[in-house]
């Protein structure tokens, strides 16, 4: 496993910062872990803590996190251990990342995967970089939202599942994206910084191979059926598959608790989900999933 093989710094370089420790057998124990890693990382964006001591937890962490994947997964993650090393080694204010080209090697790695496998394998790596993109934002809405989703919606099992995949992998493009003038909001960023994470992932999900259907999910979730506001393309020909995920993106974004900033209130939340249908960001056959959000 890459936890045994990664090393960040020298054993006495720092003192580990202590997380209580809980065995993962489910996706609330993930995210019950997660919320004890989530505070140094607080901490870390507050400078209350230094880089060494959070990068110890992140590795901790990410070890943890490495046990809950399949044999297959953690093959490829072995086999790829200096770029995890790469991404584990970046602190909560790195502004330099890698580039696609860096991701060549992995995707080569994962060729003769099924696509569920390549989708691990990125969620999984960008776990590496991000954990909360990764796991709090991103897994979370696969495990929790997308089964709200089905109920409203009548979504059929497959249906179902495709919505997951783009769940998990919908924000992969910030692996190419500096972490400190964008995902923590940290700091000032420009509109080509904001602009560049839903192309970078669909260039990576072209790179690997995935299916036009979860290109779309990571180039088209910010966009609006209005036509109006949206990016990178600012398009009015937003598929109904992406106006749902981009539903789930819009209502985890809002109601979860971030390093760097706490959930909404709930009334504020009904509110912003309500604009999106009276504004035509979304079409109103989401009414009914909008409705269940909100209560």
């Amino acid at each position: 496993m890459v936890g045994e093989a990664t090393q960040i710094g020298n054993s006495n370089e720092a003192n580990p910062v202590v997380t209580q420790k809980k065995e993962i057998k489910t996706s609330h124990d993930l995210y019950e872990r997660y919320k004890d890693f989530a505070q140094v990382e607080k901490e870390a964006i507050e400078g209350k803590i230094t880089k060494a001591e959070y990068l110890t937890s992140k590795l901790e962490f990410f070890r943890d996190f490495m046990k809950t994947k399949s044999d297959t997964v953690r093959a490829i993650i072995n086999q790829n251990k200096d770029l995890i090393a790469l991404l584990l080694k970046k602190g909560v204010d790195d502004v330099n990342h890698i580039v696609i080209e860096d991701l060549n090697k992995l995707a080569d790695s994962c060729k003769n995967l099924s696509i569920d496998d390549k989708v691990e394998v990125l969620n999984t790596v960008l776990a590496a970089y991000h954990p909360d993109t990764a796991i709090n934002h991103s897994l979370k809405m696969a495990t929790e939202l997308v089964p709200i989703a089905k109920d409203a919606l009548n979504l059929t099992a497959t249906e179902a599942h495709q919505l997951e995949l783009g769940c998990k992998i919908h924000d992969v493009g910030k692996l190419l994206t500096s972490r400190g003038k964008f995902l923590d909001a940290t700091g000032d960023y420009s509109i080509l910084e904001r602009n560049s994470h839903p192309k970078s992932g669909r260039d990576i999900l072209e790179l690997f191979k995935l299916p036009d259907q979860l290109q779309d999910y990571a180039l088209m979730h910010h966009e609006k059926l209005s036509g109006k506001g949206g990016y990178p393309i600012n398009t009015s020909n937003v598929p109904s598959n992406v106006q749902l995920l981009s539903i789930i993106d819009i209502y985890n974004a809002l109601s979860e608790p971030r390093s760097y900033k706490l959930p909404l209130q709930k009334n504020r939340i009904s509110n912003i989900l309500d604009k999106l249908i009276k504004d035509g960001e979304v079409s109103e056959h989401f009414c009914g999933l909008i409705e269940k959000l909100k209560n």
